[in-house]
C-alpha cells in the first residue's frame, strides 16, 4: 500500500469518534428494535430475519460511509491476497467448529450442576428455519442462509477485525487490542467462549494474510457448516424428553465434553504458536507506521 493511503487511513480513524458511532447505532437500531418488537407481537413470524437484514445493512452502511470521508474503497480496505491456502482454511474450519461446539457443552456442564434452572430455559426448542414449506417460507429460508453464510461474515469481519480493530489499535498495544475487540464480538453471540476465540484466530489470519478476505472466508465456511449441521441433528430421530433427564445426561456426559474441549483448544493453542505474533507484526493498514516509531 502506498503512503498516501496509508496516511488516508490513519487520518481516517484517528479522527472518527466512537462517541459517534455509538450516536449513530442507537439511532438507527432503537426504532429497528421498536419495529421488529411491533411486528413479533402482530405476529410476523419473519422478524427475525428483517431484523438481522436491516442490522447488518445498518453496520455497511456506517463503514462505506465513513471510508467514503477519505475516498477508501471497501476493495482497498479489505485488502488483496495473493494465495489461497484451502487445505489450512478447511482444517482451521474443523477445529473452531468442533471448539465452538464442545465449548458450548462445557458450558451447559457446568450449569447443569450449578445453575440447572438457567440450562431448563436455555433447552428450550428453537428452530433456526422456518417449517411451512410454502412459497413465502422457502424465499425467507433462502434469504436467511444468505444472511448467516454471506452477509453477517462479510460485515462482521469489516467491522469487528476492520474498523473497531483499527480503532483500538491507534489507542493500546496489538495483542491487547485484538482481546478487547474479540470481546465486543463474543458478547454479541450466545456461545461466548466459542466466539471470543474464534475472533482472536480470524484477528491473527487478518494479521498474517494482510487481507480481510481470509478471515471473511473462513467466517463464511464456518458458518455454512454450522447451519449444515444444524439441519442434519434436526433430521436425527429422538424422542421428545423433559428437561430434567436432558440435563442429567449432560451432567453425565460433561467429561467427554471436556476432554474433547482441551484437544480443540490444544489444537488452536498450536495454531497460533505455529503462526505468532512477532514484534514487525501489526494491522497491514498501520504496520510502517508503528515501525516508524521503534
Amino acid at each position: 500500500m502506498n503512503n498516501d493511503m496509508r496516511k488516508k487511513i490513519i487520518n481516517l480513524f484517528n479522527s472518527e469518534k466512537l462517541f459517534y458511532l455509538v450516536l449513530y447505532l442507537i439511532g438507527t437500531f432503537l426504532p429497528l428494535f421498536l419495529i421488529f418488537t411491533i411486528l413479533t407481537r402482530n405476529g410476523f413470524k419473519y422478524s427475525d430475519t428483517v431484523f438481522s437484514i436491516l442490522v447488518f445493512g445498518v453496520l455497511f452502511f456506517w463503514i462505506y460511509r465513513t471510508l467514503k470521508k477519505e475516498k477508501i474503497s471497501i476493495n482497498e480496505f479489505i485488502g488483496d491476497v495473493e494465495n489461497i491456502n484451502w487445505g489450512k482454511i478447511f482444517y482451521l474450519n474443523f477445529i473452531l467448529l468442533f471448539f465452538s461446539l464442545f465449548a458450548s457443552s462445557v458450558y451447559q456442564y457446568f450449569l447443569a450442576h450449578f445453575l440447572p434452572s438457567v440450562l431448563e430455559k436455555q433447552l428450550q426448542p428453537y428452530q433456526i428455519f422456518y417449517e411451512s414449506g410454502g412459497f413465502v417460507e422457502i424465499i425467507f429460508n433462502l434469504i436467511l442462509i444468505f444472511s448467516i453464510v454471506f452477509l453477517a461474515p462479510v460485515v462482521e469481519e469489516l467491522f469487528f477485525r476492520g474498523y473497531l480493530l483499527y480503532k483500538l489499535r491507534l489507542k493500546i498495544n496489538l495483542k491487547f487490542a485484538i482481546v478487547v475487540s474479540s470481546i465486543f464480538f463474543a458478547i454479541l453471540h450466545q456461545n461466548i467462549l466459542g466466539t471470543f476465540v474464534f475472533a482472536v484466530v480470524m484477528a491473527f489470519i487478518y494479521i498474517k494474510s494482510n487481507s480481510l478476505l481470509i478471515p471473511m472466508i473462513v467466517h463464511s465456511i464456518n458458518n455454512a457448516l454450522a447451519i449444515f449441521l444444524s439441519i442434519l441433528l434436526r433430521n436425527v430421530p429422538t424422542e421428545p424428553k423433559e428437561a430434567e433427564v436432558i440435563i442429567e445426561e449432560i451432567k453425565n456426559t460433561g467429561g467427554t465434553s471436556l476432554v474433547f474441549f482441551a484437544i480443540f483448544l490444544f489444537l488452536i493453542i498450536r495454531f497460533l504458536k505455529e503462526n505468532p505474533l512477532r514484534q514487525s507484526d501489526d494491522l497491514p493498514l498501520l504496520k510502517e507506521k508503528f515501525e516508524d516509531k521503534n
